[in-house]
Order: C-alpha cells, then sequence, then structure tokens
C-alpha cells in the first residue's frame, strides 16, 4: 500500500532510517521523485504497483526532490549515485545493491530486482 512508503524529509531522517536498516539487516528500497516531471509520475505509479507485491521485510521510503534537496543530495553523498529523478535505490547494509532510473522504474525491474538471486 502507498501508506507503507515512508517519505523521508531531513537529512537526520534518512540517518536514522539507513541505521536501524542497517542493524535489523533488512533491505530499503529507496524512491526519489519529482513532482514536476511527468516521468516521475509514471515511475510512482509503477512504484505503487510494486508495493502492492512486495516482500514483506523489505521496507520503502520516497524523497520528494525538489521539496528536500538537501535529502536527495546525501543520497547521492553518501552512495556514490550520480543523482537522478525519478531513480530507485536498493540499499543493503551500507551500499546500493541495485538502482535504476527514468523508464526502466517499472513494476516488473522492482520484483526483478528485489528476488533473492541464487
Amino acid at each position: 500500500m502507498e501508506d507503507e512508503i515512508l517519505p523521508i524529509t531531513s537529512v537526520e531522517q534518512l540517518e536514522n532510517l539507513l541505521r536501524d536498516q542497517r542493524k535489523r539487516g533488512g533491505r530499503l528500497l529507496l524512491f526519489k521523485h519529482s513532482t514536476a516531471c511527468p516521468i516521475s509520475a509514471s515511475a510512482f505509479e509503477e512504484v505503487r504497483a510494486f508495493s502492492r507485491e512486495k516482500p514483506a521485510a523489505l521496507e520503502m521510503a520516497m524523497v520528494l526532490v525538489i521539496e528536500h534537496r538537501a535529502v536527495s543530495n546525501a543520497i547521492a553523498d553518501r552512495f556514490g549515485v550520480q543523482h537522478q529523478s525519478p531513480q530507485v535505490l536498493l540499499i543493503e547494509g551500507d551500499r546500493v545493491r541495485w538502482h535504476t532510473s527514468h523508464w526502466n522504474i517499472t513494476r516488473d525491474h522492482l520484483l526483478e530486482a528485489v528476488a533473492d538471486k541464487p
């Protein structure tokens, strides 16, 4: 459900979320969304569709990149992934396991990315 996508509005909130995620040993799917971009609006619909089918243990969060630019920049700096929007990052521990952007953000791509690989 959409309400399972946690909005991140501050760098402090981001750091707390990442710290908690590392302690649990879980994964976090982080969506960087531009409210001014039609491609991002389409990606958001795909992310919402994915959220209804995602693994229960996967946490999801979203940053509105225009409204919360400092958080978006902190993500790019921390993980060394050049900012794009829309963009999705799958975070495990202290690293980005997978990321994609723009039209590659689809429900199917997200399901494939979080599937357990042998």
